[in-house]
């Protein structure tokens, strides 16, 4: 990895990579994952921060680390199977769920893509109405409304979640969350400098210890939970 070239290059490169490999189709089935042993890897991988959106502890042993997408039909699928894998083994502090942002078309330029409007409207919830109404939000668009929904269908949630709209409005309309997308699609490209089957869903799943794998696509829940026991070294129910 050239340290000396400008990040700016480094993105329009995979951009182009991007369109050429079909960056923005959504990934579902893959073997088992293993260990990231590469340390270009672990450096492009960025390290879970207050900034981040956490469902769960914090200092669970073993974390999940997702890159969605709002218009992914595998991410659709693949949220009700980390919700139920965070119910299964979040209720005692081993696993927590971080959520990141990749909207796919994004990733090509389309910077008014309904992709990012989501993503935005997602971020303007949880600054008015705290952490607790992000995955509200998250959960509600991806179970509830139609692979179709439009930026409608977005503002319904919202106020069905109590949100004041004169503020979502008013928050959508700055757009201050533009950048912490755009830095979330910025980490997704790099990831995929290095891994050319990064897609949405892509999880990296990390442990206090120091392990880190990547998981590609929508797994079922026999699968993770498979996974995760073999982590906390702990034998499947």
């Amino acid at each position: 990895m050239n340290r000396n070239a400008t990040f700016f290059g480094i993105i329009l490169i995979l951009i182009g990579v991007v369109v050429a490999s079909g960056i923005i189709l959504g990934q579902k089935n893959a073997p088992l994952p293993e260990k990231i042993s590469d340390e270009e890897i672990r450096y492009a991988i960025s390290p879970v921060t207050d900034d981040d959106h956490i469902l769960g502890n914090p200092e669970a042993e073993v974390i999940f680390i997702e890159y969605a997408d709002f218009k992914c039909s595998f991410c659709r699928e693949f949220h009700s199977t980390m919700e139920k894998l965070v119910e299964e083994f979040g209720k005692n502090g081993d696993l927590a769920w971080v959520y990141r942002h990749f909207p796919r078309e994004d990733a090509l330029q389309d910077n008014n893509s309904l992709s990012t409007i989501s993503a935005v409207a997602a971020e303007c919830v949880a600054d008015i109405g705290g952490e607790p109404k992000f995955w509200q939000f998250v959960s509600k668009v991806n179970q509830e409304l139609p692979a179709s929904f439009t930026q409608d269908d977005l503002e319904d949630v919202a106020m069905s979640l109590s949100i004041e709209k004169e503020k979502y409005d008013e928050c959508l309309a700055d757009q201050k969350f533009r950048d912490k997308i755009k830095k979330s699609i910025e980490d997704g490209l790099i990831i995929y400098k290095y891994d050319s089957d990064f897609g949405t869903p892509y999880t990296i799943i990390v442990t206090q210890s120091g392990d880190q794998v990547e998981m590609i696509g929508a797994q079922d829940f026999s699968y993770l939970k498979e996974i995760v026991s073999q982590l906390l070294n702990k034998t499947p129910q």
